[in-house]
């Protein structure tokens, strides 16, 4: 019986709101999925290059850090 009463204001909501549905699935389902081809292609040219360039981050570190005491041992 409720929902009989109730059965009008489902079917305004729905009239009212099919066209921001409608628009929702239009604009941004290929926004979604163009943005993830987006992110898989960044994930596969990152994480190579992450790969190789950590490495040589993390060997750079003692050549930094004998630069920086130098540079602040020739101040002091």
């Amino acid at each position: 019986m409720a929902d009989l009463l109730f059965l009008p204001f489902k079917v305004l909501g729905f009239l009212l709101f099919l066209p921001f549905r409608i628009l929702g699935f239009v604009i941004f389902l290929p926004l979604k999925l163009l943005f993830f081809v987006l992110s898989l292609i960044l994930m596969v040219i990152l994480i190579p290059v992450a790969i190789l360039c950590i490495p040589l981050m993390l060997l750079a570190l003692p050549v930094i850090l004998c630069f920086g005491l130098c540079k602040f041992a020739w101040h002091a």
